[in-house]
């Protein structure tokens, strides 16, 4: 299929694009976490992914992978750390929690090699990613009644400045610079979640800018919901989509519309005809062509 740069424009105008900034994320672990704001401080997270593992099933020829599992991937985390290097002492609190707290430095208490309880020491990863309204990012939705009238008054020549500004100036919430929402977009929850590796801090004298520390998180599954599937997306556009079904439909017979006001009714009938029979004559000739007699 050949790259057409007008449905690609319109492809990035209807719906965007995901920017890389716009996530928050949610630590929900066992160790108490009341003084400070994890969120403000997670420079940057990966959104999982998902392997699948296959079994090689030998029938005739090459084996096939048939997929029977899957994997999850880790999520990193890498966060900006106070200076008193507080996010690094609580995910090292919580890996005392699994694998026992050895580290433990001139208090006098002896320090425990004993793993922790399963159950005791997982926890939640919130992440969630957040999408732009249209006008945030220059272009018109495609996802509510207006956007829909928008199109179906755009087929028809309509000056669509009608809707979006009928007082002769831009109305907030109609789709203009003033409908600046950001909502968000996709949710994903990590369940079972533990800091499988806190990793190292790099420190140097030559370089005088802001420590980050990097925490590898191991989950055994996620659940996920992303708007665009949500749950309830097909009930609350059906309208819209029943709405646009219909626009398409309209655009199909434009030909036949046009033929009948250029050539009225009989004539564009007797045109229907002769195109249909041509086309029935040259399908007949095609088969003919391929008979072995």
């Amino acid at each position: 299929m050949a790259f057409g740069i007008n449905e690609f424009t319109s492809q990035i105008n209807k719906h965007g694009i995901a920017k890389t900034a716009h996530f928050s994320v949610l630590i929900i672990g066992p160790i108490s976490d009341g003084r400070r704001a994890f969120p403000l401080r997670i420079e940057s997270v990966s959104i999982p992914g998902r392997n699948l593992i296959t079994l090689d099933q030998n029938y005739y020829g090459p084996p096939r992978q048939i997929p029977y599992r899957f994997m999850v991937q880790p999520v990193t985390l890498t966060i900006i750390l106070s200076q008193d290097m507080y996010e690094r002492e609580y995910f090292m609190r919580w890996q005392d929690s699994i694998i026992g707290s050895s580290r433990k430095y001139g208090d006098g208490a002896p320090g425990s090699y004993d793993a922790g309880f399963y159950d005791d020491y997982i926890g939640n990863i919130e992440i969630k990613q957040y999408s732009e309204s249209p006008s945030s990012q220059g272009r018109t939705g495609n996802n509510d009644l207006l956007s829909t009238v928008k199109e179906v008054a755009a087929i028809g020549g309509i000056d669509t400045s009608i809707f979006t500004a009928p007082l002769g100036f831009q109305i907030p919430g109609l789709g203009g610079p003033a409908d600046g929402d950001i909502k968000e977009s996709t949710m994903l929850s990590l369940k079972e979640a533990y800091p499988i590796a806190v990793n190292d801090i790099q420190m140097n004298w030559a370089d005088d800018g802001y420590a980050r520390l990097n925490v590898e998180i191991r989950y055994h599954h996620m659940e996920e919901k992303n708007e665009s599937f949500g749950a309830g997306a097909d009930n609350n556009n059906g309208f819209l989509n029943q709405l646009r079904s219909g626009v398409q439909a309209f655009q199909k017979f434009t030909p036949i519309f046009s033929a009948v006001k250029n050539l009225g009714i009989v004539g564009a009938t007797r045109a229907t005809l002769e195109q249909s029979g041509q086309s029935i004559i040259t399908q007949g000739r095609a088969a003919k062509a391929t008979l072995p007699f």
